[in-house]
């Protein structure tokens, strides 16, 4: 059940950001808080991570369907075969900040990322807290199997 509420989560807190940034945020002047470190910014992304396939949304819709499937099937399979804590909570955070972006994707035609890092190599690489959820998921799904075996 938690991973459940882990993914809504995940889902609400990243649209009502990016809602948040796009009815608020007129200011095309960057803002910079935490001496710096980070960069509040507006963003759209017409493709997948880095503007990959912007050009090809066609392409990028069932790329993204079929992943969003197979993360699905993923999660639920997760359950059945009792995986362990890290693999279903990873399951949890990639497919929360899946469906955000997609949903932005669906209804606005692109994904808004907010927020940048500014240190070397990732300064000036627009963020959401979708494309986090997505890679500490990642993360986590790969150190529960590295603890596993």
């Amino acid at each position: 059940m938690i991973y459940i509420v882990v993914l809504a989560l995940v889902a609400v807190i990243d649209i009502l950001a990016k809602n948040y940034i796009e009815r608020y945020y007129w200011n095309t002047r960057d803002r910079y808080i935490f001496g710096g470190i980070v960069c509040i910014t507006k963003s759209h992304n017409k493709g997948a991570f880095l503007n990959m396939f912007e050009n090809s949304a066609c392409i990028l819709r069932k790329v993204t369907y079929t992943l969003l499937i197979v993360l699905a099937v993923l999660f639920a399979l997760a359950f059945s075969r009792k995986k362990g804590a890290a693999v279903k909570m990873g399951l949890a955070l990639i497919l929360g900040g899946a469906l955000s972006n997609e949903s932005d994707r669906l209804l606005k035609g692109s994904v808004t990322d907010y927020f940048s890092i500014e240190i070397a190599p990732v300064k000036k690489i627009a963020f959401n807290i979708g494309d986090f959820a997505i890679f500490a998921g990642a993360m986590m799904i790969c150190a529960g199997y590295i603890k596993k075996k």
